[in-house]
């Protein structure tokens, strides 16, 4: 366990650690970087509609692919609706025949909605 003087001795250090860091840190030259930007921007030899097609294409197809892509996934939500539907009218049909042999073992009458009134 630490006594007193050993913390003092800690304490001291780590504070004096944290006084170099600010000292440096406002150096001068310390945050005064600049960047130079130098582009290269290389013109086309079209003319600016023709720019402007050829652009307007590019966005075209980019929007054609996004389309055929969410496309694609609603084709697949729907395969996988249709399945599960048809697992639900399988499991219907199934509780409907159980229900029609549980009512000729019982010689129920089926309920009709005319006598429910």
């Amino acid at each position: 366990m630490l006594d007193q003087t050993q913390l003092f001795k800690i304490g001291l250090l780590a504070g004096l650690v944290l006084v170099l860091v600010a000292a440096l840190a406002w150096l001068p030259g310390a945050s005064a970087a600049t960047y130079e930007i130098h582009p290269d921007i290389a013109l086309d030899a079209r003319s600016t509609p023709m720019a402007m097609v050829a652009a307007y294409e590019r966005l075209t197809d980019q929007y054609l692919v996004l389309v055929q892509d969410h496309l694609l996934g609603m084709a697949e939500q729907m395969r996988q609706m249709t399945h599960t539907l048809e697992a639900m009218d399988q499991r219907l049909a199934r509780l409907d025949e159980r229900i029609a042999q549980l009512e000729t073992r019982l010689s129920a009458r089926p309920a009709n909605a005319d006598s429910a009134r």
